[in-house]
């Protein structure tokens, strides 16, 4: 199994701009990287060609369940770049590449640690008292649809435990989040 470091340099050289490419690529890794671990995998249409992904533990207890929450899309690269913004080159400890930080490293570290757990879950290494969610979003860089749809459609609920991987300066916040359009 790959470490968080090397998924993370996976996931760059995944195109996933938004606008641009979107999400679809990034979706099929995901679900390939998780298949098989015994998880539930769900895609839920957002756009047409853009899904969001739910990768699903079920636990002793149907809630609350714990959700790693992550975006799959990135900004587009724009200009300036001296580096190919998709080689995810390594450089006396930091990885260079388009959405390094926000989000691919965020995304990694969850889906390395979720894949882990169903792995235990799935060998009877582990049992879990509430289940564990993954949801993967398409357009957090654009109106945060994905987001909304997973709310819509009852993939986390109010009573749920929300791990967002988005970065804030390296460090753990606890907050309610929301947005308002002006």
């Amino acid at each position: 199994m790959m470490n968080a470091v090397e998924l993370t340099r996976e996931l760059i050289a995944v195109e996933s701009t938004n606008p641009g490419m979107g999400e679809s690529d990034m979706e099929r890794f995901i679900l390939r990287y998780l298949y098989g671990t015994g998880a539930a995998l769900a895609s839920e249409e957002v756009f047409p060609g853009r899904n969001n992904v739910m990768a699903t533990l079920t636990g002793e207890e149907a809630a609350p369940s714990l959700v790693f929450v992550c975006h799959m899309d990135t900004v587009v690269e724009g200009p300036g770049w001296t580096r190919d913004p998709f080689a995810a080159e390594e450089e006396d400890g930091r990885i260079y590449g388009r959405g390094a930080c926000d989000m691919k490293a965020g995304l990694a570290c969850a889906l390395v640690v979720f894949r882990e757990i169903a792995e235990n879950v799935k060998h009877g290494k582990m049992r879990l008292k509430y289940p564990l969610k993954l949801l993967c979003t398409v357009d957090e860089e654009g109106t945060m649809r994905g987001a909304e749809r997973a709310v819509l459609s009852g993939r986390v609920s109010k009573d749920d435990w929300v791990l967002d991987m988005e970065p804030t300066g390296g460090q753990i916040q606890m907050a309610h989040k929301g947005r308002l359009w002006l």
